[in-house]
């Protein structure tokens, strides 16, 4: 490879495993959790890539996410306009990236 090649990452390669994701196309939370609820970390998992081409911030990141998520669940409470079981999580478009389709919620002041 020529120095200042630009390289193009997909990880959905490694989210789609299906060895360490038994349902890889369905949204399941508990996939990510041990027998006791906890989180568990796995080499899968890597939202800010990997290895040399790891993101710098991604502890910053992850704090602001924290913070960010943790203020809204202490100030609302959260409702969905339609019936959870109604919700479909199929992504609205797949290609370089998936992307989600959209929600409407409803931020109740608690």
């Amino acid at each position: 490879m020529e120095q200042g090649t630009d390289v193009l990452t997909s990880l959905t390669s490694v989210l789609h495993d299906d060895k360490e994701f038994p349902n890889p196309e369905v949204f399941d939370p508990d996939q990510f959790l041990d027998e006791s609820g906890n989180f568990k970390k796995s080499e899968y998992s890597m939202a800010f890539s990997s290895e040399k081409r790891i993101c710098v911030e991604e502890g910053l990141a992850c704090m602001e996410l924290f913070l960010f998520l943790i203020t809204i669940l202490q100030k609302f409470a959260l409702k969905s306009v339609v019936d959870p079981k109604d919700i479909d999580t199929t992504p609205a478009a797949s290609g370089l990236v998936s992307v989600p389709p959209s929600y409407e919620l409803c931020f109740i002041l608690v």
